[in-house]
């Protein structure tokens, strides 16, 4: 069930929220717990009812574990070894469904072997739900879960609004909040402030995320039939996937926030204009920040961190951000990807040693950082969006010229006394895949006023503290003509914008989000 779909929308989520308050309402707050569990459950089922046992297997096993962990913690015996089946079971589980095509690839490309795919579909959001029981395993061993309750521990894995793709919740973020559910006080402002984020969210993926993925499909498309795309269809093609996954993420996390604001809970920030980001550095703390959290607390901190000298730090973020492409994806494309940040991440902590032992002007820095960022993370999207390597190839090729420049031919009237020169070095005019009309170049310029000079999300609802905020997260007031305001004019607009969505999504096809993939 997606979130931009009419049924959740119009149905499931009214339906779920009314029923779990009157339960509240009715001081049946365990009732409502067991109500909110079964809901998530049948939103997980939706997809494929038979997939709906793997997660509950994987609830009961971990919690479990996750119960004798406590207990040899207490006792100070077998706490590693219970720790460490529990990890193993559910590497296994998500390796066998996520992984076991590609090592057949592998093992076929090498041996030269012919053994047949196994062509299994991968389960929805098994890759988040496997890593956030994986954190609680970990955070159970170290003493830091105190509540072992299975009811609440369910809730904690099904809770509907972060199963499908996130945030990648802690259970100690979670409990107390669950424990808080019977509060009502708050209760008109949760509404508001829902409905609200979730209206935004759904905005940027109905209409930014959407039309912009019209322009991608057609690029990536043609490329991986292997089409060779001119130098501006390349770039038009790859800035629009740039700009689609961002509002398709962006949008999903808003939904996701709101929804779960319905029923009083905040969940963490995991997104917060990662383009304005002045590095690499700065963008993987504000991209999909719980993923990279879990990365970095549970990856690269027991890799040794930097504590073990600078070889052994740059080592260490290699392979977790290799680890980490793997995770998005089984291919060797994702790998590439993650490889490519790792390389990225590699220079970026290189440069600012340098840049610290030469006092370079930070204004200076931060501009040519962010246009470089941009670019650098937009190139990396090639191999995460492509479906082959050989496609990524080909279309790394038309990125830089090595296929042609084609340009629209109604362009060859303002070149005309350059017609033969522009030739000569390898430009063409005719027909193009994206470029049509300069409306592209219209819808682009739009993205980047954007996320450059508009507040995102979390600032515009800032007031009202819409997530979870991580240690150094500033979040502030940009605009007052912005900043959310609740009245009737702010209920009024936020009203009719959800009205016109609601109309466009019917009128057509709801897309699904990039992350529900993984």
């Amino acid at each position: 069930m997606l979130f931009n779909s009419i049924i959740f929308i119009l149905v499931f989520l009214p339906v779920t929220v009314l029923t779990y308050y009157s339960l509240i309402l009715k001081d049946k707050n365990e009732g409502a717990t067991i109500f909110l569990i079964s809901a998530s459950l049948f939103f997980y089922a939706w997809w494929d009812i038979k997939y709906i046992f793997l997660i509950v297997f994987s609830v009961v096993v971990n919690y479990f574990f996750g119960y004798y962990i406590s207990n040899s913690y207490k006792k100070s015996k077998n706490t590693k070894l219970i720790l460490a089946l529990g990890i193993i079971f559910n590497l296994c589980l998500l390796g066998f469904f996520k992984y076991t095509d590609l090592l057949i690839f592998t093992i076929n490309s090498v041996t030269d072997s012919q053994f047949n795919y196994w062509n299994i579909i991968l389960p929805l959001a098994i890759s988040f739900f496997t890593f956030q029981q994986i954190a609680y395993l970990v955070d159970t061993s170290q003493g830091k879960v105190n509540e072992h309750g299975f009811i609440k521990y369910s809730l904690f894995v099904t809770f509907f609004p972060q199963l499908i793709a996130g945030p990648i919740v802690h259970h100690s973020e979670m409990m107390p909040q669950f424990h808080a559910l019977k509060r009502l006080n708050k209760l008109w402002e949760n509404i508001a402030v829902g409905i609200t984020i979730f209206v935004i969210g759904l905005f940027k993926k109905v209409i930014l995320a959407e039309q912009m993925s019209y322009w991608a499909d057609k690029t990536f498309a043609a490329s991986s039939m292997g089409v060779e795309i001119g130098m501006l269809d390349a770039w038009t093609g790859l800035l629009c996937f740039s700009f689609q996954i961002y509002f398709d993420f962006s949008g999903y996390t808003d939904m996701a926030t709101g929804a779960a604001r319905l029923f009083g809970i905040k969940l963490p920030i995991n997104f917060f204009s990662p383009y304005r980001a002045s590095s690499i550095i700065n963008f993987w703390r504000c991209w999909h920040i719980t993923l990279s959290r879990f990365l970095r607390d549970y990856l690269y901190f027991p890799l040794g961190g930097n504590k073990s000298g600078t070889f052994k730090r740059l080592r260490n973020i290699m392979i977790v951000m290799l680890l980490g492409g793997l995770w998005h994806g089984a291919g060797y494309n994702f790998i590439i990807w993650g490889g490519l940040h790792g390389l990225y991440l590699i220079i970026n902590h290189s440069w600012r040693y340098f840049k610290n032992i030469n006092k370079i002007n930070n204004n200076i820095y931060n501009w040519f950082g962010k246009i470089l960022t941009f670019i650098s993370v937009s190139y990396a999207w090639v191999y995460f969006r492509s479906d082959s390597l050989e496609s990524a190839i080909n279309f790394s090729n038309s990125l830089f010229g090595l296929n042609g420049v084609i340009l629209p031919t109604h362009y060859s009237d303002l070149f005309n006394g350059f017609l033969k020169n522009l030739e000569q070095v390898g430009v063409e005019f005719g027909a193009t895949i994206t470029y049509g009309g300069g409306m592209q170049l219209i819808w682009l310029a739009g993205m980047f006023c954007f996320i450059w000079l508009l507040p995102n999300t979390q600032e515009i609802m800032h007031k009202f503290e819409p997530t979870i905020n991580f240690k150094g997260m500033k979040i502030t007031k940009s605009s007052s003509l912005i900043t959310w305001i609740p009245n009737a004019l702010t209920a009024l607009i936020i009203g009719c914008i959800a009205i016109s969505l609601v109309i466009l999504i019917i009128q057509g096809q709801p897309g699904e989000f990039i992350y529900f993939q993984f």
